[in-house]
């Protein structure tokens, strides 16, 4: 989980040591510019360019809407998300 260039670098690290998250979970897309064009985040296009399926919650309920379903029982890896976390 995470938005920023530094989740970036953890999320990389990750991949180049073989391991390969069952899902990459980073902030929507947002106006970006004088023309308000929506942007994805660097995580969210590291992750379509890798091959990973990627969540973009808007709230924290659908946040845990997307992680019930996995049922992480050993760990979550959370890199400046910037939303707190419930």
């Amino acid at each position: 989980m995470g938005s920023p260039l530094f989740a970036l670098t953890v999320l990389d690290s990750l991949l180049s040591a073989g391991w390969t998250p069952s899902l990459v979970i980073t902030e929507p897309p947002k106006p970006v510019g004088r023309a308000l064009v929506l942007t994805e985040t660097p995580i969210q296009i590291f992750a379509h360019a890798h091959d990973l399926p990627v969540a973009t919650p808007a709230h924290s309920t659908d946040l845990q809407n997307v992680l019930a379903p996995l049922r992480p029982l050993d760990f979550i890896i959370v890199a400046a998300y910037g939303k707190i976390l419930p």
